[in-house]
């Protein structure tokens, strides 16, 4: 019976280091971003990116995507947002700096009457843009170590021939961001004046792997129970 009871004992503390081990593995594991680079050279090594600026990232990559469907400066562009939400909004203000930037004019709604420049109408809608925190990772369990991040943006935009209604171009857009934020760190990086910044943080993976212990810890408990009984 008491090497029964010793096997049980044995068997619980082999069951409940595995998932301990398995979430040091984790945390140890780097989680390389996958961000746009091209706009985020701008930033300092020790910059914090806010959600809003994560945002902002993707709407400019997607803005620089689009760049080559245009024709070339000099030209104007009148910019065509399909909705006036938030995310709209955000990317009309990043493609107007990217276009002024790349050397075109830019304008709302419509050109000014007598323009001698070819026009085009950029036209877009924001389909997605959404943050969330799919995963949390503890030190040895117990203290929350970083709140995995990740942001997803879908945009379609239209190029439109401004004299004649002629569609030049119309791309879908997908692009995502990923990285790790220090939980201390995680208000600051949210917003509540804009929703697409702020999400749930989501239970740990630990957490799950505890439960699972626990239940076959219980199971080795009841099968030493029933053997100690029998004898």
């Amino acid at each position: 019976m008491r090497s029964l009871e010793a096997s049980g004992v044995h068997l619980l503390l082999w069951l409940g280091w595995l998932p301990l081990a398995a979430t040091a593995q984790e945390d140890a594991a780097p989680l390389p971003p996958a961000a746009p680079a091209a706009v985020f050279a701008a930033d300092a090594a020790d910059t914090l990116r806010t959600n809003y600026r994560v945002a902002e990232a993707l709407l400019g990559e997607a803005v620089l995507a689009v760049l080559d469907e245009l024709p070339p400066p000099p030209a104007a562009v009148v910019l065509v947002p399909g909705d006036a939400e938030q995310p709209a909004a955000l990317l009309t203000t990043v493609a107007t700096h990217h276009l002024q930037r790349a050397g075109y004019a830019v304008h709302l709604d419509q050109a000014p009457a007598g323009t001698e420049l070819r026009v085009v109408e950029l036209r877009y809608r924001v389909e997605d843009l959404s943050l969330t925190y799919p995963v949390t990772g503890r030190r040895l369990g117990l203290w929350t170590s970083w709140i995995g991040r990740q942001m997803d943006l879908a945009v379609t935009f239209t190029v439109v021939d401004a004299a004649d209604g002629r569609v030049l171009t119309s791309r879908r857009l997908v692009r995502g961001f990923q990285d790790r934020v220090p939980p201390r760190y995680l208000a600051s990086v949210e917003s509540d004046a804009y929703p697409f910044t702020t999400a749930t943080t989501q239970p740990s993976t630990w957490s799950r792997r505890l439960e699972q212990v626990v239940v076959l810890g219980t199971l080795v408990g009841l099968v030493a129970i029933y053997f100690a009984n029998t004898e």
